[in-house]
């Protein structure tokens, strides 16, 4: 499964954030954006394993392209990357 990860913009004084919008409340930061991805990651491993250990179903991921067009249209995101995470428990 492969669930888009959006990472938004950071300066010096404020960190990179990042999102994954098909995974609800999984969010995380970072100073860097390696950092924002990595914890973006980190933050999005934990939530489907926490689902998969209560039971769960795993939601579908996005296409790319239609998480794309909504968060551009939303305003800037710095990067657009796709975690890949082993588990075919979906639903829908």
């Amino acid at each position: 499964m492969k669930y888009p990860i959006a990472i938004e913009p950071g300066n010096e004084k404020v960190a990179y954030g990042a999102v994954i919008p098909d995974l609800p409340g999984c969010y995380s930061a970072g100073d860097t954006l390696e950092d924002a991805f990595s914890n973006a990651k980190e933050a999005a491993e934990l939530w489907l394993e926490t689902q998969i250990e209560a039971g769960g179903i795993l939601p579908k991921a996005s296409k790319l392209e239609i998480v794309a067009q909504i968060l551009i249209s939303e305003g800037g995101i710095s990067a657009l990357l796709i975690l890949t995470y082993p588990n075919s428990q979906t639903s829908g």
